[in-house]
């Protein structure tokens, strides 16, 4: 289970994510997002510090966060995570990938957000 808190600013948006960031949840989380109200935000962060397990898809959407130019907020257990994606290859931006990855918004059927800010 993931609980997100969302705390906005005119400019900015932090995404505090609390549990377990598995493939169910990452679906949501991209969906949201993706969305029309975060696009008004022209910095977005991903606070990590109280996630207490990531898996595969949840790692994929975290790199993909990173690619997009979202700000990876680590705390202890997610401190390795977060300097596995920083240092990767592929973290400068590839366009080609945001176009055709898993987080593409063509691969949802629906572009409706789950939660507001």
């Amino acid at each position: 289970m993931l609980l997100i808190t969302v705390d906005a600013c005119a400019d900015s948006i932090t995404l505090r994510l609390e549990g377990h960031l598995g493939s169910g949840e990452v679906r949501e989380l991209a969906r949201y997002r993706m969305s029309r109200r975060l696009a008004r935000y022209r910095h977005v962060s991903l606070d990590l510090t109280h996630l207490m397990s990531v898996d595969h898809e949840g790692r994929m959407f975290l790199a993909w966060a990173h690619r997009r130019g979202d700000t990876l907020i680590e705390g202890g257990a997610t401190r390795a995570l977060v300097a596995e994606i920083a240092d990767s290859p592929g973290g400068d931006g590839d366009d080609d990938a945001e176009e055709s990855g898993p987080f593409h918004a063509a691969n949802f059927r629906t572009t409706r957000a789950l939660f507001s800010p």
